[in-house]
């Protein structure tokens, strides 16, 4: 509910800046949320249609956009498996419909390394996405939405060693856009509202990743079942699916190779992250989803050229 009323006393006060529940101010998320629902409001009247609406395309542009990159990655028939996958496995399909943040940033961050993939295998400028999808993640969730699609590009390169490609993804014009995309609004918001900063950045990024303080603490394992259960009804092909990346990944460095420690660092990083984290819920796992998708449809696809889908969950 917060998040349908706070844009809609955007629109009633028409301050844009300062996010408001209640008329009070509320500075636990950053305004890209908001902004989109109010905007679907003003358009489509303030319902419960309008209200899902943005959370409802951003899930279906993601189900796109993990088409796009494993068709790129593994061809046009891994791709079709991999956006089935993501688009019907259960808690996708439940948080695509919801209106809260997280499947916006799920998308921005699926954009983010999608970018960081395209900008590596095909041509410099698809960095841009790279940027483009950290600075609208960092508005939509804050740091996190950078932090992590940088942290799995940043080990990626590590663990593969692909120096090269940290000067190529050093792209000025993705830098740029960046920082004209993502800084704006915590300037002003600052400007406007002295302790924000403080009560953002170090209440709710530092002490509620690292205290209880919110009452959300679950044991680290907790994401674990959620995973199982929210990839159903694909949830047999999990194993097989992170079974056959991890050896390879390991052994070789190979092109194929390279792509399969990408999705796995993809995976495991963001799984890590909140597994480690002291506030838990259950849409925060959802950034997940679309490489485990990935990682199941080119699994699922190399399986049936080799005639085994009868074993592939071995």
């Amino acid at each position: 509910g917060r998040y349908s009323e706070i844009p809609r006393e955007m629109l009633e006060s028409g301050d844009f800046v300062t996010p408001h529940l209640n008329y009070v101010a509320y500075f636990e998320k950053p305004v890209l949320h908001y902004w989109l629902t109010a905007l679907s409001f003003e358009v489509l009247g303030q319902n419960e249609f309008a209200a899902r609406f943005f959370p409802a395309v951003l899930a279906m542009a993601g189900v796109f956009v993990v088409y796009w990159l494993a068709d790129r990655m593994y061809g046009p028939r891994a791709a079709f498996l991999s956006a089935w996958i993501l688009a019907t496995s259960l808690v996708y399909f439940a948080i695509g419909q919801i209106n809260i943040t997280d499947m916006p940033l799920s998308f921005f961050m699926t954009l983010s390394s999608a970018g960081f993939w395209m900008g590596y295998r095909r041509d410099r400028r698809y960095f841009v996405l790279f940027y483009l999808g950290m600075a609208l993640g960092l508005l939509t969730k804050g740091l996190v939405g950078v932090v992590l699609p940088a942290g799995v590009a940043f080990w990626w390169i590590v663990l593969t060693r692909k120096w090269e490609v940290v000067r190529e993804a050093l792209y000025l014009p993705g830098l740029a856009l960046f920082f004209l995309v993502g800084t704006p609004w915590f300037v002003l918001v600052c400007m406007k509202n002295p302790d924000f900063f403080d009560f953002f950045f170090i209440q709710e990024h530092f002490l509620r990743y690292t205290t209880k303080m919110h009452g959300r603490f679950e044991p680290w394992w907790w994401f674990i079942p959620i995973i199982i259960v929210g990839s159903i009804p694909w949830t047999g092909f999990l194993p097989g699916a992170i079974a056959s990346a991890l050896p390879s990944s390991i052994a070789s460095r190979t092109r194929q190779d390279r792509g399969k420690i990408f999705l796995l660092l993809w995976f495991g990083i963001i799984f890590l992250f909140f597994s480690i984290s002291n506030s838990k819920l259950i849409p925060y796992i959802v950034p997940v989803m679309p490489p485990l998708a990935i990682l199941m449809g080119s699994f699922l696809d190399l399986n049936m050229d080799r005639g085994k889908t009868r074993s592939l969950g071995m």
